[in-house]
């Protein structure tokens, strides 16, 4: 319960907001843009809870494979959707630059979640600039590289996060209350033997890659 409640804060949050203002708001045309970004994230957010069911046993899911492959642009563009009203009004744009060709077989749902939390982190902590999607073929790697332009992570949060994927099976790791989201990210990414790693973007934000076998049952 508590990765779904974090996972769903932020459009939740956001339907809030416009909401209140909606309520405000005497200009018939700002009220057409108010229900339009209402409208659009509660779409997508509805298809999301759809899922809950599934979304529940991802940690104790035993098949970390589809039966069939299908393209990673296409689970990314979902999830772009839903944070796209969102990052308009603090305006930021969204871009969608992974490879239309790129496929996978890793679960779904999984891989959903991961890029859910790190677009959800990435549209919280952004005003006034981007966030893109980039995909890039190392070898027998896939790597999907989040790159937002906002606050960004501290120092501090970069080495702790990046020592929490490289130790947190060490039995004498101590977590630190950054929140949990991350954490969860950590181990879903561990559980698909996948890897992530944290880096400061350049002049500011932060810069999150996650890499995945190209052919994971190889």
């Amino acid at each position: 319960m508590e990765s779904i409640s974090h996972d769903i804060t932020t459009p939740i949050r956001f339907i809030v907001t416009i909401s209140q203002e909606l309520d405000k708001e005497k200009d018939s045309e700002l009220q057409k843009q108010y229900f339009n970004e209402i409208y659009k994230t509660s779409e997508q957010l509805y298809k999301f809870t759809s899922d809950l069911k599934e979304y529940t046993k991802l940690f104790k899911e035993d098949s970390i494979f589809e039966e069939e492959v299908y393209p990673l642009y296409d689970l990314l563009e979902n999830k772009k959707v839903l944070y796209e009203q969102i990052a308009l009004k603090n305006k930021v744009m969204i871009i969608n630059n992974c490879d239309r060709y790129i496929s996978t077989i890793i679960n779904k749902n999984i891989l959903s979640a991961i890029f859910h939390n790190l677009l959800d982190n990435a549209a919280k902590y952004t005003e006034n600039g981007t966030i893109e999607i980039i995909s890039t073929t190392i070898g027998n790697y896939i790597e999907i590289g989040i790159f937002d332009s906002g606050k960004g992570m501290s120092e501090e949060q970069i080495l702790y996060y990046n020592e929490v994927f490289n130790n947190m099976d060490a039995h004498q790791f101590v977590f630190k209350d950054y929140g949990f989201g991350l954490h969860m990210i950590i181990q879903l990414v561990k559980k698909i033997d996948a890897k992530i790693s944290f880096h400061k973007n350049t002049p500011s934000g932060t810069i999150v890659k996650v890499l995945i076998k190209e052919n994971p049952r190889a």
